[in-house]
């Protein structure tokens, strides 16, 4: 993750360690993305909680399908995005593939932050996926590979 997905990275889990279960889309600001069709991003936190090192969890934006790997299983489903930062994420699914305990929770909160996210912006070089209590930041893929490093497509 560079600096300022860490930094990101630690705002939201300073947003987010409020004891309502489920406080209001933090307000973060951005610009949305025209579109999000043919991207691949990198899970870099879900709710402030960092993914395994040694998992690559990722999400790409394909068509009309949200599709990935939460670190062990693959991830699918679909998605509108109004252009303007509005996103609905809508009949996620995954592989049911046992996993390391730690990244099985991973994959099962990313898994419902997907499913909660309703925004999308791009803050600094990453997109911020936003819902009812729920921050994914993720940062972007040299061609469209997760295991790369930065790249400036959004």
């Amino acid at each position: 993750m560079t600096f300022r997905g860490g930094l990101v990275a630690a705002t939201m889990a300073v947003m987010l360690g409020c004891s309502d279960p489920a406080p209001p889309a933090p307000s973060i600001e951005g610009v949305a993305p025209a579109s999000l069709r043919g991207t691949t991003w990198r899970v870099a936190a879900v709710n402030g909680q960092l993914p395994n090192r040694a998992a690559i969890p990722f999400i790409s934006f394909e068509g009309d399908l949200v599709q990935g790997n939460g670190g062990c299983n693959s991830v699918f489903g679909q998605y509108t995005y109004d252009g303007a930062g509005g996103l609905d994420i809508m009949e996620l699914g995954s592989t049911l593939i046992l996993c390391e305990a730690r990244v099985s929770e991973f994959e099962a909160r990313l898994m419902s932050a997907l499913d909660q996210a309703s925004r999308a912006l791009i803050v600094h070089d990453q997109l911020v996926l936003l819902g009812r209590g729920v921050v994914i930041v993720l940062d972007p893929t040299v061609g469209g590979h997760p295991g790369g490093g930065p790249a400036s497509s959004a």
